[in-house]
């Protein structure tokens, strides 16, 4: 007989004297003096300091006899030592290790296992917080991450053997944790019997100890994934029941029950094609489930043929990139077109760049080459008109790939306002949509219209054009930005203030720098401190943030602006609170909801309550530009979305 938990409680408590060689282990105490453990159905564990060390460490005490038990468990220690992943925690075990004085008084010393600490909540707590607060996004985001665990696992010649919510950790970065290894499948393993069955409704009906081998996790992994996902369309499905959603009698009685029509309600292809693939395995003898990879959104097996099934292209495609080559996908995770790209962009007016043997050309939405590859550089499509290079010369064109406007110049802006700014012999000026030079080059440097107004240099000093050419503001200052609310950013002597659109200046020149007005208000810097002014040139926010880059001030961006202090970054609002703490070592503005924050030497993004929603995994990242945001993972570019998936193999 084994001990219960209130002995092994007895026997913690007195620790540096009931542990022979982790004697340096003490128990952690919750606030009311009362020891820090959990329980299962074959062991309870203890959350211990390590005195030595200062880190926290797990302690596994187990509650029942399993035959070949320390055998098992030297093996399954042997291959996560030698496998190592940050979805699995190392443990080393030590038998008679702890003694406790038993009830029966036979046995006293019992085998332990030590493994470090891991915080962060189960899968179950983390859902049914989500489901509560109808967080569908963070719900998505999980499900993605969860698929990312499913394919990991299926690659692996291990199996956990009864994985379920409870047995699945997240960490507070986000990260996947599978904890309780006792009913492991691992390769030294081979040939023997189960010790356990795994727990409905997340094992196969049929399943018997005779069944051990590395596809345990099959049904599990699909049970789960159609959970997450069903969860994510509708989170108010979830119920107080052990399960994230699956009833019972879903495996038990798959004929009676209703729940495969409710997965069908909710119109969600990754739903339904997992709750299809759960009746078809249901069916089937326990085992590898085919076709369950398949249905991961590792879009590696998503087959041509799928796309040429499509009688109609969706709204765009999102990059892929796959053995260090670029492809397309739609949202569903099927390959459209041939994947045989060596760089691409954004799809905008319905094409995106693709390059192929160094020229660059345009894609459609049905994954084919719609504009031959000719061009040395291509830009984004906007209001049917692309910036082109042929010849180191550029141009325009238009979707059809005919040239609008041929490739002359030597450099060329987008239309803004209806006018292009363009470069030739070294000076600028502007065209229109036709292609006409309305104002011819003359200015040393010009910028686009904004406002009605563009800002042109000559003679070494700027002032600003209207669409016609004529010079609404003299060439007469040192140094100035674009128009923005009404007012644009000046400088003379050092000093910089603001001018109206008729030129005077409406701001006095008194900042060390200044940007441009964003959302009422402008960001300027003195004494090497920055603070906001409002329209009227009124501090509203004081100068007291550290600088952010060297002659450089950062706007508010869709509500919050980033500061620093000290070597922390946070963000504070337009009413100057500080509503993001101080904590990042490195940050960026928000963009669609979110922004980039570095911890240490990895970038993640949070939202705008400053929740860590894509964690930090990444060496670099940029903004997040149509729902997609390029990071640099293994030292590769990628492509991810706003779930933080990460669209490649």
């Amino acid at each position: 007989m084994f001990p219960s938990i209130s002995e092994y409680i007895q026997s913690i408590e007195l620790s540096t004297e009931t542990l022979s060689r982790l004697n340096y282990l003490v128990p952690v105490r919750k606030a009311d003096g009362q020891l820090y453990f959990s329980s299962g159905n074959f062991a309870v564990v203890f959350r211990m300091n390590d005195l030595q060390t200062g880190k926290q460490m797990a302690l596994r005490c187990f509650l029942r006899d399993v035959a070949g038990r320390r055998e098992r468990i030297r093996a399954i220690g042997r291959y996560l030592t030698e496998n190592p992943s940050a979805y699995l925690i190392p443990f080393t075990l030590y038998p008679n290790e702890l003694w406790v004085d038993t009830r029966f008084g036979q046995e006293h010393e019992f085998d332990v296992v030590l493994m470090p600490w891991v915080d962060g909540q189960t899968l179950s707590q983390y859902v049914a917080d989500c489901c509560r607060n109808q967080q569908s996004q963070k719900l998505e985001q999980l499900a993605h991450r969860f698929d990312e665990l499913v394919r990991w696992l299926l690659n692996q010649p291990f199996a956990h053997g009864d994985l379920k919510a409870d047995n699945i950790l997240i960490r507070p970065d986000g990260q996947l944790v599978l904890i309780d290894y006792d009913g492991c499948f691992v390769p030294e393993l081979a040939g023997q019997k189960a010790t356990e069955t795994g727990t409905l409704p997340y094992r196969h009906p049929a399943r018997t100890s005779a069944h051990f081998d590395r596809n345990l996790d099959d049904f599990s992994l699909l049970a789960l994934s159609l959970e997450l996902h069903a969860l994510s369309r509708l989170p108010e499905l979830r119920t107080d029941t052990d399960t994230l959603l699956l009833t019972l009698d879903l495996v038990q009685e798959p004929f009676l029950a209703e729940q495969w029509n409710l997965f069908r309600t909710l119109a969600s292809a990754p739903v339904s094609a997992r709750a299809g693939l759960l009746e078809y395995a249901i069916h089937c003898p326990p085992g590898q489930i085919t076709g369950l990879m398949e249905l991961l959104p590792t879009l590696k097996s998503a087959p041509v043929a799928v796309a040429a099934r499509l009688t109609a292209p969706s709204d765009t495609l999102i990059p892929y990139l796959q053995k260090r080559q670029w492809g397309f996908v739609n949202q569903a995770g099927e390959q459209i077109g041939p994947g045989e790209w060596e760089s691409v962009g954004l799809f905008s007016d319905g094409l995106a760049p693709v390059r192929k043997q160094g020229r660059w050309g345009f894609c459609n939405l049905w994954g084919t080459l719609a504009i031959d590859c000719q061009f040395d550089e291509v830009r984004e499509f906007r209001s049917g008109l692309a910036v082109v290079r042929q010849l180191g010369k550029y141009g325009f064109i238009n979707t059809e790939g005919q040239s609008r406007i041929p490739c002359i110049y030597d450099e060329v802006g987008h239309f803004v306002e209806g006018r292009a700014c363009v470069r030739q012999n070294a000076v600028y000026g502007f065209i229109d949509e036709q292609g006409t030079l309305v104002i011819p080059p003359q200015f040393d440097f010009a910028g686009h219209f904004s406002e009605g107004l563009a800002n042109v240099k000559l003679g070494g000093l700027h002032g600003f054009i209207d669409v016609t050419g004529t010079l609404r503001i003299p060439c007469e200052l040192p140094f100035a930005l674009g128009f923005s609310e009404g007012l644009a950013v000046v400088e003379k002597e050092g000093q910089y203030g603001f001018i109206d659109q008729e030129g005077s200046l409406v701001i006095p020149y008194q900042f060390d720098l200044a940007g441009s007005f964003v959302d009422g208000l402008a960001s300027v810097k003195k004494a090497r401190r920055i603070g906001f002014i409002n329209h009227q040139g009124a501090l509203v926010i004081p100068c007291e943030f550290d600088e952010i880059m060297l002659n450089a001030v950062f706007p508010f961006s869709e509500g919050l602006a980033l500061v620093r202090k000290g070597n922390l970054f946070g963000y504070i609002n337009k009413q100057g609170q500080l509503v993001i703490p101080y904590q990042f070592t490195n940050a960026d503005n928000f963009s669609e909801g979110l922004a980039a924050v570095q911890m240490g030497d990895q970038w993640g993004y949070i939202n705008q309550t400053g929740e860590l929603v894509i964690p930090y995994a990444f060496s670099h990242t940029y903004r997040f530009h149509k729902g997609l945001a390029l990071v640099r993972r293994n030292n590769r570019l990628v492509y991810i979305d706003q779930t933080g998936f990460v669209y490649s193999d």
